[in-house]
């Protein structure tokens, strides 16, 4: 998340609210990077309001075939859970690898 905040900047702020998971903790590389609270509150307002509207979009073309929606929802959702369990797992392994490799050259 640090790497993608200093290449990216304030737009990952903007971004990030629209991402899952990443929703979920863009705001502790904006903390790091002390990014301005003001733009960080207006970026993260636009991002969220984006989201909210897309959701919003979402549940009112499902409307009356909200049955339907759900039920193929629902056999989306473990293999979206497996396949970001998949990628936490790969980050964590290519972090300890990168880790190790570095401690090895000192």
């Amino acid at each position: 998340m640090e790497r993608w905040f200093e290449k990216f900047g304030s737009i990952s702020v903007l971004i990030g609210r629209v991402v899952p998971v990443v929703r979920t903790v863009i705001s502790v590389p904006a903390g790091i990077a002390e990014m301005k609270r003001g733009p960080f509150v207006v970026l993260t307002a636009i991002g969220a309001a984006a989201w909210v509207s897309l959701l919003t979009g979402l549940g009112y073309a499902a409307g009356a075939n909200w049955q339907h929606v759900s039920k193929n929802f629902h056999m989306a959702q473990t293999p979206m859970i497996i396949l970001i369990v998949i990628l936490i797992a790969f980050g964590f392994w290519h972090r300890i690898k990168t880790v190790r490799r570095h401690n090895s050259s000192n």
